[in-house]
């Protein structure tokens, strides 16, 4: 299964949301394959600082760069997962084709889709791990419900 994140600038919530998915997916033993992008990205642009923080224990995003979702990375994704309602209302105004495999990371757990995960950017350390557990806690449920969808397509 391959899934695109996308958030805003691509150095916070969904390098956060790639790192997690690789560690929690192994865990429970579903094979991904995971990129993220940002709708207004800067291309090339690191990580932020207290993201990478926040997640060094699950991995390392130093290496991180941002880029700018392409219609390249909506044709490879399986599901693109973006971190707000507002963030789905904007790609689906650029790529339309993307609405069967565009959700909220909340839709993806079939709760409120009106949750949103905020952006953490520029503000504290806290925030940032608040983030990253909000993130996790989040891609657990999705991850598992993915999981049962794949195994029941494939019976």
């Amino acid at each position: 299964m391959k899934i695109l994140f996308v958030c805003t600038g691509n150095t916070c919530r969904s390098p956060l949301a790639e790192a997690l998915t690789r560690v929690l997916a192994a865990q429970i033993g579903l094979a991904v394959d995971v990129r993220s992008a940002g709708l207004a990205a800067e291309p090339g642009t690191p990580a932020s600082m207290e993201a990478q923080l926040a997640v060094a224990k699950y991995a390392d995003l130093s290496q991180h760069r941002s880029q700018s979702v392409t219609e390249e990375h909506l044709d490879w994704a399986d599901v693109v997962v973006v971190m707000t309602t507002s963030h789905l209302k904007q790609l689906l105004t650029s790529w339309p084709q993307a609405e069967t495999k565009a959700f909220t990371l909340a839709a993806l757990m079939d709760v409120d889709s009106l949750v949103d995960v905020a952006d953490p950017y520029g503000q504290s350390q806290e925030v940032y791990n608040h983030t990253r557990e909000q993130i996790a806690a989040m891609l657990q449920e999705a991850l598992t419900k993915l999981q049962v969808k794949k195994q029941e397509e494939s019976q």
